[in-house]
């Protein structure tokens, strides 16, 4: 019986929609509300797409609005449900909590499976409870009155299931013998079903064993009319064994009702499951329960790109349930990709072919698909249909009862009916590949060059055509080292050639309007993205360089995810794949003029200092800067607030060095772009840890400023470049550039440049605990600072002279420059960097005279700017001074917490010099030494 569950609910699908708490019926809304409770209901504890709901409701007729309504009615839903909240919302749609007692469904179908089991064993009697149980549930028409198509394809799915658990029943109770008391309903079913073979099959038997032998034989009479008339067909072979049997009256046995259904074979034509299979476990899992559906007629899709490995994951799926589809597993190759796809009218007749069933006779191919519904009804088939172009041409040779389950592999999403089940797959993890590669070279050849197999996989993209392909190479050359093999992968064009993916690349781009050059959106979206350096984009940065409005750019970019030639990172953000973006190149520069290309670059270049610039003045507000060199705008991307800022500057940082080192290879590349870029994204570059950018960046304007003459920016990347070794602790290396880019600074004048320089090389005398000279250098900086009325740099330089004076142990200096540095701080335009240095400078001022409070509500305040600036160089040095100033207040246990915090994050950072730190701070504490 239907138990409660902890909220009290109980939840009746099989006949009218109803809900109820404690005995009385709970109110569950308008018809839609209903709909989208029905969706949920049936597939209780999974999540539920928002999307799939709205196809469930609306079907392709959902307005604008869909979204929304769902949204009110899911609201709806759980004012009805309280005081219980077994709606979950999460990332994109929703999941019901709902155990199986509390659904009649689920308990008639384990019901069904009890009777089953008692079947097997031949306790009929306990079968016959069991079956009469799970029918005595029904109240009705499934789901009666709820709208939309979801309901609509439950209530036939159900339908099918409540007539195969009444055949099963009347199956049941002839095997006890009660042959007479099964004929009127089996007359029932004959009348309501008329082409149903096996309900024929079970009458005739019914009515030979209750003596009526004449009224057996007419029977089949009927059935032999009545299928010539509406398809065309004789009855099926065992049916007129039957008949024959009776006319002799051989005392024909009940068969099992496979036997006297439409087509008697049991196919079992699955491919062999592959021995290297590996990974794909979450999608495994996945197909695996949707297929174990009882109930229902289990629809799923696989999706993905040519050679992904769709086929390989839909074999070995289908190999893991064959056990749960005893009637057959049916494998059909669809070619939808290919120049010749098999036409509905051939699917479906080499399916009834694989059956068994007779069907020359019939040429129509919805009656061809009515003969195969029928053939299918009431087994379990699993139907694997490979390489679908699209749900039009499966849309016949779908089963129209449940039990059976169907596993399509395609391109194309929408392949499956509403509600089926999509796998999107994309390249393996690391870990997979790796395994799949290595079951196919052998244990003992990847162990001796593991690094080599390492280098493989990621010239291959985890991608799985290309890992079999280049394993199978090596396989077939064994005197070949994976280092070499590997060599030769480096060389992008040997890798295509080797791979062999042109093809399944090419079966993709070929279907882009304007693959063959013709001015199309898509196909030049591909072509010119691709060609750039960097494997990731947002939209609006795509639209910006392609000149095209945003809208635009996006119908482009998700045509191209729909044919699976790029990746959908998230809402507004793309990637290409490794290989295909060789593939594009290959395009480009073979579709595209030269000039197109470099014109691109120089779009891209642009366009990334322009925003950098609009995320660095979030970022900076109060500092002086340079006169902007190219006057262009941000293309339209504006920042909400810092925040928002840092988390671009975060995406799109490896395009934005990508882009700068593409520029680099050009000589026309101006060398002040590069100066400017790096001035303006060193900030985000240093407050978040990302040294190496930080090098690359400048070591790039270094060199292209010597090539060019340009010695501003020559000094702008030798200040950056030793600023950036001070962080590694590489202080002569620091030294050496700083010195050089002062000199360069002075020599053409750039007053700007020579403060900004002379403040890092003070940080980095005080690095290495050369107090005196930081200080000397810190005061000429704090004196030109006020000399140029640079009001950011003076802030800056008193910081500074804050913290270098509490470092050498001049406490009353070291608070004088703190509050001189805070009287300037200003929460709006001020560098909350400085304001945080500055705060911890007063809080170890504190901490050494004994002020313990004061120390660590300014050491508080310290660690909260460095937060609110992003700055995670900074809240490492913030939580290393509040773990000590807690230390000091004799607050040992306390002080664990923010020094383990300072010790992960400069892990993450790199900051060998800082963890050091930190290990010696934690070393005292655990020895009680304050």
């Amino acid at each position: 019986m239907l138990e409660e569950g902890p909220n009290g609910l109980l939840f009746q699908t099989l006949g009218p929609l109803q809900m109820t708490r404690g005995g009385h019926e709970v109110a569950i809304g308008p018809g839609k509300q209903r709909a989208v409770l029905a969706v949920l209901l049936l597939q209780a504890g999974r999540p539920i797409p928002r999307d799939e709901i709205v196809a469930g409701v609306w079907g392709e007729h959902a307005p604008i609005s869909a979204g929304n309504l769902v949204a009110t009615y899911i609201a709806g839903l759980r004012r009805a449900l309280l005081p219980a909240n077994p709606l979950v919302s999460f990332s994109g749609g929703y999941l019901l909590r709902a155990e199986p007692e509390q659904i009649d469904l689920r308990l008639f179908e384990a019901e069904l499976a009890s009777a089953s089991q008692a079947r097997g064993r031949g306790d009929l009697d306990q079968s016959a409870r069991m079956l009469s149980a799970a029918l005595d549930r029904w109240r009705g028409q499934p789901l009666d009155g709820v709208p939309g198509p979801h309901a609509e394809q439950a209530r036939a799915r159900l339908a099918e299931c409540r007539l195969a658990a009444m055949v099963q029943r009347i199956e049941v109770e002839l095997a006890r013998g009660r042959h007479a008391d099964c004929v009127d309903e089996l007359s029932r079913l004959v009348a309501a079903h008329p082409l149903r073979e096996p309900l024929y099959g079970l009458l005739m038997l019914a009515l030979y064993r209750s003596g009526r032998q004449a009224e057996a034989l007419m029977v089949f009479h009927d059935a032999r009319r009545k299928l010539a008339d509406e398809l065309g067909i004789e009855p099926c072979a065992s049916l007129r064994d039957l008949f024959q049997r009776i006319i002799t009256d051989d005392g024909p046995e009940m068969p099992s009702s496979d036997v006297y259904a439409l087509g008697a074979r049991k196919p079992r034509q699955l491919p062999p499951d592959l021995p290297d299979f590996a990974g794909r476990e979450v999608e495994l899992d996945q197909l695996t329960k949707h297929l174990a559906a009882v109930t229902t007629t289990a629809f799923c899709v696989i999706v993905g790109a040519g050679g992904i490995g769709k086929t390989a994951l839909a074999i070995h799926a289908a190999h893991l349930v064959a056990e749960r589809f005893p009637d057959g597993q049916l494998y059909l190759d669809l070619r939808g990709t290919g120049q010749q796809p098999l036409t509905p009218t051939e699917i479906l007749t080499r399916l009834l072919t694989d059956l068994g069933a007779s069907h020359q006779q019939v040429t129509d191919a919805e009656q061809l698909a009515a003969l195969l519904r029928t053939c299918l009804s009431g087994k379990r088939i699993l139907l694997v249909l490979n390489d679908a172009a699209d749900a039009t041409q499966i849309r016949l040779a779908l089963p129209g009862s449940a039990g059976s389950a169907v596993l399509i592999t395609s391109r194309v999403a929408t392949a499956g009916p509403p509600g089926s089940q999509v796998i999107h797959l994309s390249r393996l993890d690391d870990e997979a590949a790796r395994s799949m590669l290595v079951s196919i070279v052998g244990r003992c050849r990847a162990d001796a060059e593991p690094e080599a197999l390492q280098q493989i996989v990621g010239f291959c993209d985890a991608h799985p055509l290309a890992l079999r392909v280049a394993g199978m190479k090596l396989t077939s050359r064994p005197s070949w080292t994976l280092a070499g093999f590997a060599e030769r992968m480096s060389d992008e064009g040997y890798r295509l050639d080797t791979l062999g993916l042109r093809t399944a690349f090419r079966a993709s781009y070929e279907t882009l309007p304007g693959s063959d050059g013709s001015p199309s959106a898509a196909a030049r979206v591909f072509r010119l993205l691709g060609s750039l350096p960097g494997n990731e984009i947002s939209l609006h940065t795509a639209a910006a360089l392609l000149d095209v409005p945003v809208r635009q750019a996006e119908q482009a970019l998700e045509l191209l995810v729909d044919t699976h030639l790029v990746q959908a990172e998230s809402i507004g953000r793309y990637r290409f794949g490794d290989l295909l973006q060789l593939y594009a190149r290959e395009q480009a520069h073979g579709q595209e003029r030269p000039t197109a290309l470099d014109a691109l670059r120089d779009r891209a270049l642009d366009h990334y200092c322009a925003v950098v610039r609009e995320a660095d003045l979030l970022m900076r507000p109060g500092r002086v800067r340079q006169s902007s060199r190219d006057g262009r705008g941000a293309a339209g991307i504006s920042f909400r607030d810092k925040a928002d800022a840092v988390q671009w500057c975060e995406a799109e940082r490896a395009s934005i060095v990508a882009v700068a080192v593409d520029a680099a290879r050009y000589t026309r590349t101006d060398s002040s772009r590069l100066a400017g870029l790096l001035t303006e994204l060193r900030t985000f570059l240093h407050f978040r840890g990302h040294w190496q950018n930080w090098q690359t960046l400048a070591e790039l304007t270094i060199q292209v400023g010597r090539k060019s003459g340009d010695r501003y920016a020559e000094a702008v990347g030798r200040m950056e470049l030793g600023t950036n070794a001070t962080t590694r602790n590489q202080i002569d290396v620091a030294v050496t550039h700083l010195d050089e880019s002062i000199e360069v600074f002075q020599e053409i004048g750039d007053e700007l440049g020579e403060r900004r320089a002379l403040n890092n090389l003070g940080m980095v005398h005080n690095r290495r605990g050369r107090h005196a000279e930081a200080a000397s250098v810190l005061l000429r900086c704090l004196e030109l600072q006020r000399a140029g009325s640079d009001r950011d740099g003076e802030f800056i330089a008193l910081g500074n002279l804050a913290l270098t004076y509490v470092g050498q142990g001049d406490y009353e200096r070291g608070q004088m420059f703190s509050e001189q540095c805070l009287r300037l701080h200003d929460k709006e335009t001020s560098n909350l960097n400085i304001a945080s240095i500055a705060f911890s400078a007063l809080g170890t001022v504190h901490s050494k005279t004994g002020r313990h409070a004061e120390a660590l509500q300014a050491m508080n305040v310290a660690l909260e700017l460095a937060r609110a600036e992003h700055n995670r160089h900074r809240e490492a040095y913030a939580l290393t001074d509040l773990g000590s100033a807690m230390c000091a207040a004799g607050d040992t246990k306390g002080a664990i917490e923010p020094l383990d915090s300072a010790l992960m994050l400069r892990r993450e950072l790199g900051d060998e010099y800082g963890e050091e730190a930190v290990h010696q701070l934690l070393g005292k504490v655990q020895r009680g030494v304050h």
